[in-house]
């Protein structure tokens, strides 16, 4: 049993490097809740329903410890070496197709991904900036939008409060060309 479950282990290790954000994504879904794996008929990976009790599920779950396990180191350590590189097991014949296991180096690959993503996010940001007329054109209709709002408003009675509310017109505008302006200053 002991071989087997570092070998899980292990195994676990090496998919949270290789899906590194999928996985991360899951653990993250999960918060801090029990992992249980609700299994029929194995009692020693996962854990099997109670005949009289549904509710209750009884069994050691080792695959659903080693997770919550994993989960915790990937909490403590999320862009740590030790979560990309992770050592082959010192155990006697721990080969795949005959071939001596060595150590898994996700690093590079992690980092091919991000930038990967961060070309397709910039090529989006290009397009639109290549074009930025459509966020001008939005920032001209939020403005006549509220020029139409004003318009529709009941006459104001004092000065003090017509002076008011341009100031309020005016904040709207700006915060409105605030969330379009991240947008367009990569320009």
């Amino acid at each position: 049993d002991q071989v087997r479950v570092k070998v899980m282990r292990w195994c676990l290790r090496v998919k949270l490097a290789q899906n590194y954000i999928e996985f991360g994504r899951l653990f993250d879904s999960t918060c801090n809740k029990p992992i249980v794996e609700d299994s029929r008929k194995d009692d020693f990976w996962g854990a099997i329903r109670d005949k009289k009790n549904k509710d209750t599920l009884k069994g050691i779950n080792a695959l659903g410890r080693l997770l919550m396990e994993l989960r915790q180191a990937y909490y403590l350590k999320r862009f740590g070496y030790e979560i990309f590189f992770i050592e082959p097991l010192d155990i006697p014949d721990f080969t795949l197709l005959d071939s001596k296991i060595e150590a898994i180096d996700e690093r590079t690959n992690f980092i091919k991904r991000i930038k990967c993503q961060l070309h397709l996010d910039l090529e989006i940001i290009d397009n639109v900036l290549k074009n930025p007329e459509p966020l001008e054109n939005k920032i001209k209709e939020l403005e006549t939008d509220d020029t139409n709002l004003a318009n529709e408003s009941e006459p104001i009675k004092q000065i003090d409060e017509k002076s008011q509310q341009k100031t309020i017109k005016k904040k709207r505008i700006q915060r409105k060309r605030n969330e379009i302006q991240p947008i367009l200053a990569f320009e």
